[in-house]
């Protein structure tokens, strides 16, 4: 059946922390179904990707939230802009089974099928958040067919919101903001860092500030250049590249991310790498909002004492293109005990 949306059947807890998890999910049709794979390292490789996808879908699921901000690298795209899908309604369909050509050949076997996922846009979300960011930053609205049809969705956003819908009784999502990644990501990634950075902290700020809910999802896979296939070839740079951004998702590692990772994206085409960036800012700016809010303004803690970073499927490349799962979820300041019993870790603890 397709996967909808509903009203949350999930608020069942309710803490004052707006900005309550947030996850980075793969798109990709192999960590979705193993079972594509025959090669038993790939297929091994894709369980294990499968396992950890679930249980960040399931984890950020259970923090109940009013509304989730989703961003896409292969929704709609502009030349600079984030966009902002505006239509209410939502709908679309990931055809499954397509990576087999692209990893292989067009004379793979043919194992096609689709996955349906129907949602709803959080229209005053989306349009707080256009008026607050696009006054320092490029955002737009999209609308299309006048609003009164769906806006379409497919592989980039259906397979990665799959796993939190899934993690629901009902087979339903909290309403959606979309956030479509712009075409700079193919090869100025690192030149607008940044810049998205800094709209992930203003983002933070504002969903901080939100009587809302709010979890962020990044819909990303890493390199997609781990060996030759029918599209990017082989960059040396690739395993470099995937095993930083595991590090900075096992311990919101900025250098892992901002440094490491930043210097390479250019050469491996990592399609939804600029929502990194994007959600470290907003993981910034929510706990120095805490930080405010418990009258400690000014006073450095690292920020994994604000968050709590798991890395649920380590990076893994089943075929070309590598993947991993990730989830952040919002813990007691008093509840962390730094490894270096000092807090000088800037970069992760």
């Amino acid at each position: 059946p397709a996967l909808r949306c509903c009203v949350s059947a999930l608020n069942r807890r309710r803490f004052v922390m707006p900005l309550v998890a947030a996850a980075v999910l793969p798109h990709g049709d192999f960590a979705f179904d193993p079972s594509l794979l025959s090669n038993p390292t790939s297929r091994a490789a894709a369980d294990g990707l499968h396992r950890g996808s679930l249980l960040a879908g399931r984890l950020l699921a259970d923090a109940a939230p009013d509304a989730i901000v989703l961003t896409t690298p292969h929704g709609l795209q502009t030349s600079w802009d984030v966009g902002i899908y505006q239509n209410a309604a939502l709908q679309g369909v990931a055809t499954v089974g397509r990576d087999l050509q692209e990893s292989f050949g067009p004379a793979s076997p043919r194992k096609l099928y689709p996955v349906s996922l129907d949602g709803q846009t959080d229209a005053g979300l989306a349009q707080q958040i256009m008026d607050v960011l696009s006054a320092r930053h490029n955002v737009t609205l999209q609308r299309g067919w006048n609003g009164v049809l769906p806006m379409p969705l497919h592989w980039g956003e259906v397979l990665a919101l799959s796993y939190v819908a899934n993690a629901s009784a009902a087979h339903c999502l909290p309403p959606l903001v979309t956030l479509g990644l712009p075409l700079s990501r193919y090869n100025l990634s690192s030149a607008v860092a940044t810049g998205f950075l800094q709209l992930g902290r203003d983002l933070g700020r504002l969903l901080e500030a939100s009587s809302k809910r709010v979890a962020l999802l990044v819909s990303t896979d890493l390199a997609h250049t781990h060996w030759r296939n029918t599209s990017f070839g082989f960059s040396p740079h690739a395993a470099p590249f995937d095993a930083a951004l595991g590090t900075w998702a096992a311990r919101l590692d900025a250098g892992a991310l901002l440094r490491g990772s930043a210097a390479l994206v250019d050469q491996v085409y990592s399609c939804g790498w600029l929502g990194l960036p994007m959600l470290h800012g907003a993981l910034e700016a929510a706990a120095e909002a805490e930080v405010r809010k418990a009258g400690q303004g000014g006073k450095w803690s690292p920020l994994n004492a604000s968050w709590a970073a798991t890395l649920t499927a380590a990076p893994a490349h089943p075929t070309y293109y590598g993947m991993m799962a990730a989830v952040f979820q919002r813990r007691r300041r008093d509840a962390f005990v730094c490894p270096a019993n000092t807090h000088r870790c800037a970069d992760g603890c």
